[in-house]
């Protein structure tokens, strides 16, 4: 039986920027909190998260922490944290991230140290009372240990680590002595390379905070343990782009910002990103889009409706005038007769057009997949989308439901014969590897979207890049993506 355990440490979170280590992105530590846990529950086999301190930049800013304590809540896997010194008192962070002080875990017992007193340098120690509670521990459960504290702990004299325990030898022997295989750390920004010695693993992730904004996952099974690395940054050589994002405009909009987006295209290294909102936010009223059956109704009789699309074109204008990298975008909806929710106006106005099935008719599983055979030609065929947006999750809510793969052939074809791309998407959305292989193996291309609703999501394409690599493309997948040419 396998365990594996992720390390997140040095958020950093902060209201403003730090200009004396202007690499410590710390404004945009939740965002990065949120798509690391995104990956994770992607993942699906995750069995405990570990916080390794300095979740704040500052202390006095104890009021971010149930922010954080929100999102690790919301996240669906154990979590331990311990307290760093930019965090604040351990009383205190106790009180606001609520986690034990040690978890079980499939037969590993993983120990946090949330109260290892400082020492000049941004060292620590470790105090005999912590010592003792180690013990006392280790000696009610048989099976390996895990140690989780802020300052690294490493051997005297066999690592690279900057900062450390004044009683690192004791904590060494203290480990060999209980029978602890890994020890996990942060504080050290840039981190340390993992050690291995005496049959102990010791460990110190690099700063979420800082590029490429890693964490690490570890696993543990039948002795050994591995060891990997996620960034969230993607590769600048891969010049990817997210096709898929949303705006204000969106009924389902969170807190969607082209000033605070055009900030996370650097940070994640986006070469373009495409606003692309609902057409059918911007011609329905918000009760009509949600609460009326206006899918099955003449197109005739939804434009112009409310009809906010100017307002959308001066919205489009003002973020490619805030960032070139911008291109204006629009989601087209389709109804139940076939007919874009598209007026002349918006497809003039826009760039780049997704296409997009987000309602079908109550049918029998097979009408219903002709049904969305149908409205995907009439997308793909118009001469007017470029990209198909998220396939089959009409069908498959987060995954849930069958998607019919007897329309997998057809709606290649149309793909094909139509050159437009389709979309890899984990919005709600869980893509089928078997269509997409067959995508690839006819020569479709893939756009990579977020379809971005709230700002944390924007560019996280660390889990696109994984499924990729499942599927084989490890490495250079430039030739497989769709780039987007005026």
């Amino acid at each position: 039986m396998s365990v594996k355990i992720a390390v997140i440490t040095d958020l950093h979170y902060a209201r403003e920027g730090n200009c004396a280590c202007p690499d410590r992105q710390g404004v945009f530590a939740r965002n990065f909190l949120l798509q690391a846990l995104q990956y994770l529950r992607l993942c699906g086999d995750i069995d405990l998260l570990c916080l390794g301190g300095d979740l704040l930049n500052q202390p006095q800013d104890a009021l971010l922490l149930p922010e954080l304590a929100q999102a690790l809540e919301g996240c669906g896997i154990p979590f331990l944290a311990v307290p760093g010194n930019h965090d604040p008192a351990p009383e205190q962070f106790r009180s606001l991230i609520q986690a034990p002080d040690y978890i079980d875990c499939k037969g590993v017992r993983v120990i946090a140290f949330p109260d290892d007193p400082g020492r000049p340098g941004w060292n620590a120690t470790r105090t005999a009372a912590e010592f003792a509670r180690a013990r006392r521990l280790s000696h009610a459960h048989p099976g390996p240990l895990v140690f989780l504290q802020h300052v690294p702990v490493f051997p005297p004299g066999q690592a690279e680590n900057i900062y450390g325990y004044d009683n690192a030898d004791e904590i060494v022997a203290l480990m060999r002595e209980c029978g602890c295989r890994l020890s996990l750390s942060g504080h050290q920004h840039h981190g340390v390379p993992t050690l291995e010695y005496e049959g102990m693993m010791f460990a110190c992730t690099p700063a979420l905070c800082e590029p490429p904004f890693p964490f690490q996952i570890f696993t543990l099974e039948q002795g050994a343990i591995r060891q990997e690395q996620v960034c969230l940054q993607s590769p600048s050589a891969l010049a990817l782009s997210d096709f898929h994002t949303h705006t204000p405009f969106a009924y389902c909009n969170e807190d969607m910002d082209c000033d605070r987006a055009a900030q996370m295209l650097d940070l994640l290294n986006l070469q373009q990103v495409a606003v692309t909102e609902h057409s059918g936010h911007l011609y329905l009223s918000q009760a009509g889009y949600w609460q009326s059956d206006w899918h099955l109704d003449r197109i005739s009789d939804l434009l112009p409706g409310e009809d906010r699309t100017q307002d959308y074109l001066r919205y489009l204008q003002r973020c490619q005038a805030l960032d070139a990298r911008f291109l204006r975008g629009t989601e087209v909806d389709v109804n139940a007769r076939g007919q874009l929710l598209l007026g002349e106006p918006l497809a003039a106005g826009t760039q780049l057009r997704l296409g997009a099935i987000h309602r079908l008719p109550e049918l029998p599983p097979a009408q219903a997949a002709d049904c969305f055979l149908m409205l995907a030609q009439a997308l793909i065929c118009s001469g007017q989308i470029h990209i198909l947006a998220h396939p089959f999750r009409v069908f498959s809510w987060n995954g849930q439901g069958e998607k019919p793969r007897q329309t997998f052939a057809p709606l290649i074809r149309m793909l094909r014969q139509n050159k437009v791309a389709v979309e890899i998407n984990f919005h709600h959305n869980r893509p089928d590897r078997e269509f997409v292989r067959e995508c690839l193996a006819a020569g479709i291309k893939l756009s990579f979207g977020s379809d971005a609703h709230a700002q944390w999501e924007l560019g996280a394409f660390a889990w696109h890049r994984e499924f990729l690599r499942q599927l084989g493309y490890d490495g250079d997948i430039s030739s497989i993506l769709f780039r987007w040419q005026q």
